[in-house]
């Protein structure tokens, strides 16, 4: 054992069984994977499980790893009472629960009270100064600052702030595909490479980080020309946002919007020569796999959720204005309406500019 790590075993506290709260969207629960992993390798003798809301698939990405021992569900919706008597069925288990800032802390809160769980580790500066006195363990959340380091900020309390910062993420893959899609890959590629896209974002909702729809069926158009495969992946609730772009283009591209899991999302884009995509869960996945990707920048916080991979690019203007979502304090649908430029940060990324980008990066050999 060298220095640092015996160093870092000396200030470690002896902490059984860890409650980890993953409710959160997909891409914040990636960016979570280097903080469970720092744990696991802390505790290696601990139990760790997570908690999940199962609304954005976020337990596949922990499925066929070691990195945790259970994933347990609570829907966020879930009556009042049915939340008190899960947590109170765990009373006396838990040694630690955190609550990073992503996560709507309020129930989850109330709750770690009534399963008496001494160490409350959370995000202070983005709650009510009122949650400050539920923490026993106080970090503070620090702008500028990346997501993944926010995260393992939570393991500082434990170690006395002596923790190795390591920034690989992880995304557990389906081992095979669903027989129809597998079938419908094998029919439309005909074993030739394929880029994968994301048109819509945000699981549907409204949100202004996406590219206008006229970019995307331009930039399809460039891309079917120089006869690009090209499979179209996202949520259910996506599928109508990506059926008005692709109109037209169905005898060309294969659609699996809605169809798959995660785990076999991540399948198919570690099998792609590249992933195009604005900020978002799927965004996260290609730059954890280590597939090249182009990452289309718009309103939200480049220096928090930036991808980190070598091999993952961005485009983005330079414009005063951005990002509005930190800078006005705007939801993603707010931004849609009380954006003064209509959205400029999408709008002047023009189709040329992004196909420009996908040949360099993706098409050059």
């Amino acid at each position: 054992m060298n220095t640092v790590a015996r160093k870092r075993e000396s200030k470690k506290r002896p902490f059984k069984n860890f409650l980890v709260p993953i409710m959160t969207g997909l891409g914040n629960a990636i960016l979570m994977t280097p903080f469970v992993k720092s744990l696991r390798a802390l505790f290696p003798k601990c139990h760790i499980d997570l908690l999940s809301d199962n609304r954005c698939g976020t337990e596949h990405i922990f499925s066929n790893t070691n990195m945790v021992n259970r994933t347990l569900f609570l829907e966020v919706n879930s009556p009042l009472l049915e939340k008190v008597r899960f947590f109170i069925n765990a009373r006396g288990y838990y040694d630690v629960v955190f609550f990073p800032f992503t996560v709507k802390m309020r129930d989850l809160m109330i709750g770690s009270l009534f399963a008496g769980i001494p160490h409350r580790i959370g995000h202070t500066g983005t709650v009510p100064r009122l949650y400050n006195f539920f923490f026993t363990e106080k970090v503070p959340f620090r702008p500028c600052r990346h997501e993944v380091d926010l995260y393992l900020d939570l393991l500082e309390p434990l170690t006395q702030g002596c923790i190795e910062r390591r920034y690989e993420q992880t995304v557990a893959k389906a081992l095979k595909l669903n027989p129809m899609i597998e079938k419908e890959l094998d029919q439309y590629l005909k074993g030739k490479p394929f880029l994968t896209l994301q048109i819509a974002a945000a699981n549907g909702s409204a949100t202004a980080k996406v590219w206008p729809r006229e970019h995307w069926r331009a930039l399809i158009a460039r891309l079917l020309e120089v006869q690009c495969r090209l499979v179209i992946l996202g949520d259910t609730p996506e599928f109508s946002d990506s059926e008005q772009v692709l109109k037209g283009f169905y005898e060309n591209v294969l659609n699996l919007v809605g169809k798959t899991v995660v785990s076999e999302a991540a399948l198919i884009i570690s099998m792609s020569q590249g992933v195009i995509c604005h900020d978002s869960g799927l965004m996260h996945m290609a730059d954890a796999l280590g597939i090249p990707l182009l990452a289309l920048y718009g309103p939200t916080d480049f220096d928090r959720t930036r991808p980190l991979g070598k091999r993952s690019y961005v485009i983005k203007q330079n414009l005063d204005c951005m990002p509005c979502l930190v800078k006005e304090k705007w939801s993603e649908a707010e931004a849609v309406h009380k954006c003064p430029s209509s959205i400029a940060c999408m709008r002047n990324m023009t189709s040329e500019m992004v196909f420009n980008k996908v040949v360099e990066y993706f098409l050059t050999s």
